[in-house]
């Protein structure tokens, strides 16, 4: 058998935050400007749908030097009209600037010919086209704070 190793805190308040971003809205900035109106410093998207002008993407690629065996590549960039389909992520902090909110996301798109694509969107350079409607979950009694891990070289979240 193999052997299970993790880590996990019971948080006992969570509070629910619906949002809507409007066009032309960088939709990262967008998701920490409702963060920082709300007080959230720790929390997960639970639903993310709308529609991009454009997105920026990377996704895992093997690579046999990385100590897990993959890496990111350079970023996709797809111009749209692109459907947002879904996306999930984890909300917190750099643990070397505990002040910033990092923005951990996972999404699915789907352009005008009704391909679809996913990966771990970027930073900046995703433009909202019409609309994007947004539900966090907040949570308060936990530190979630992304650092490379030691074992993995990967920048992840780590739960306290």
């Amino acid at each position: 058998m193999s052997q299970v190793r993790q880590k996990s805190k019971q948080v006992g308040n969570v509070r629910t935050i619906v949002g809507r971003l409007f066009p032309k809205t960088d939709l990262i900035a967008g998701i920490k400007a409702i963060c920082a109106e709300h007080g959230v410093r720790n929390g997960v998207i639970v639903s993310c749908i709308g529609s991009l002008d454009v997105v920026r993407f990377v996704w895992a690629t093997p690579d046999p030097f990385a100590k897990l065996g993959f890496k990111y590549g350079e970023p996709a960039v797809i111009a749209g009209p692109l459907e947002f389909i879904a996306a999930q992520g984890t909300i917190g902090t750099l643990q070397e600037k505990r002040d910033e909110l990092f923005v951990h996301m996972h999404i699915v798109v789907t352009d005008d010919q009704g391909v679809t694509r996913s990966g771990h969107i970027q930073e900046e350079g995703n433009r909202v086209c019409c609309t994007m409607e947004i539900v966090i979950h907040a949570f308060d009694g936990v530190d979630i704070t992304r650092a490379v891990d030691e074992e993995s070289g990967v920048a992840i979240f780590s739960i306290d």
